[in-house]
């Protein structure tokens, strides 16, 4: 199935919301690297939809895992 179409279904069938990026979330995305020590951009936008929806993030990646611990007052996860 073509992604223009799988997506819209795919969140659908979730129930789940796409979040669109603010002005607040692009200016947290650029002081995340200084936090976490990576600049990978789609970590960063991740991070920051995070904290500034006040969300826990759910990932399984290890860099983002060991922020949270490091730094539990700046991120919350749910591991998967």
């Amino acid at each position: 199935m073509a992604p223009g179409l799988w997506f819209p279904l795919a969140l659908r069938r979730a129930g789940a919301k796409l979040a669109t990026i603010t002005p607040a979330i692009a200016a947290e995305a650029a002081f995340v690297p200084a936090i976490y020590g990576r600049g990978d951009p789609g970590d960063c936008f991740l991070i920051a939809t995070a904290r500034v929806r006040g969300l826990s993030l759910v990932t399984r990646d290890g860099p983002i895992l060991q922020l949270a611990v490091a730094r539990p007052a700046y991120l919350q996860v749910l591991e998967c």
